[in-house]
């Protein structure tokens, strides 16, 4: 098997689909609450198309010919299937993971024309795939590095520190991670590190403008959502203990006032029964929209800084974003009720 145009980590899943499959955003948002409960992370084949580069793609595919321009979706599209060694199905989607008994990577394929379809046939394979369980140092490790790290040059260009020019800065990360190492094995607390290194990210504010746009002012970014996962982000925000998803029809009235600033809608029993859905806890409704809240971060910004906006909680209790509600500036007034 030649390289893959990307590194494939122990515990992320790659979902590549072709031109008439379903769309790969979607899915991902439907599917990465299911691979979470496994102990993986999945990444679409659109995030990944975002992040590589025509250096890295004509690096790994020297025979393609490809130039320093922009890579096509074509030519990544048979970059993967020359890689995996097959032709790719325009109708289907390929769950590509590392082989954990050896070298290579594992693949699914999935054939389906319709979204549903899609989601019915892939609960096989996430009913047989194996949990993921990782030990504290190797987390560690991996926690901080994120899809744009992977997505770096080979080792054989011989430059660990991409981006990074200055002599004296390289020597004092060098140190740095010496020193981080030294300490995991004297058994030093590995949530301690990570501890430091969470106060050491800048978070940005968040500000929620008068027209219900959701800015990152410090990073100049802005996270669109669809008016649904909107709402719940809003409400999540404006509570900070969060809620269980089993407590969450409590609050549907107030949830449903949000929606309703955010969408026009001519018959609103349609925007009640969406909430009536989003609140109902044997649905999933609840666990699309958080996905989608969180893939909705992780486009645009690193997970270890994302973690810190988007919706997350262990199963079972109350789910929440931890961001310190003094970084939240409201142009627009979103009230709790009481």
């Amino acid at each position: 098997m030649k390289p893959l145009p990307w590194p494939v980590i122990d515990d992320h899943v790659w979902l590549v689909t072709g031109m008439m499959a379903p769309d790969c955003l979607e899915l991902t948002y439907d599917l990465s609450i299911g691979f979470a409960h496994h102990g993986y992370r999945l990444y679409s084949f659109p995030y990944l198309y975002s992040q590589i580069t025509a250096q890295e793609l004509g690096y790994n595919f020297p025979g393609m010919g490809i130039g320093l321009g922009d890579v096509s979706e074509m030519e990544f599209r048979k970059s993967v299937a020359a890689a995996l060694g097959f032709e790719m199905k325009p109708a289907a989607g390929y769950f590509i993971r590392k082989n954990p008994d050896g070298d290579g990577v594992l693949v699914a394929e999935i054939v389906a024309k319709t979204h549903r379809q899609f989601l019915l046939k892939v609960q096989p394979y996430l009913n047989e795939l194996p949990e993921y369980k990782e030990e504290a140092n190797v987390r560690f490790s991996k926690r901080y590095r994120d899809a744009d790290d992977m997505l770096s040059m080979p080792d054989a260009l011989d430059d660990d520190m991409p981006g990074v020019e200055d002599d004296e800065l390289r020597a004092q990360a060098r140190e740095a991670q010496r020193l981080i190492e030294d300490l995991i094995m004297q058994d030093f607390p590995v949530e301690v590190i990570e501890t430091w290194l969470q106060k050491a990210v800048k978070l940005s504010r968040l500000k929620v403008t008068s027209d219900y746009r959701i800015l990152l002012t410090d990073y100049d970014k802005e996270i669109k959502l669809r008016q649904l996962p909107k709402a719940l982000f809003l409400w999540m925000l404006k509570h900070k203990d969060g809620c269980r998803l089993k407590d969450l029809s409590d609050h549907k009235a107030e949830i449903l006032d949000i929606y309703r600033k955010l969408t026009i809608l001519d018959d609103d029993a349609q925007a009640v029964a969406s909430i009536e859905a989003l609140v109902n806890p044997i649905g999933n409704s609840f666990s699309e929209k958080c996905a989608a809240i969180k893939y909705a971060f992780l486009n645009e910004i690193p997970e270890r800084i994302a973690q810190n906006y988007y919706v997350h909680g262990p199963q079972g209790g109350a789910k929440r974003i931890s961001l310190d509600r003094s970084l939240v500036d409201w142009e627009v007034e979103v009230k709790k009720r009481q």
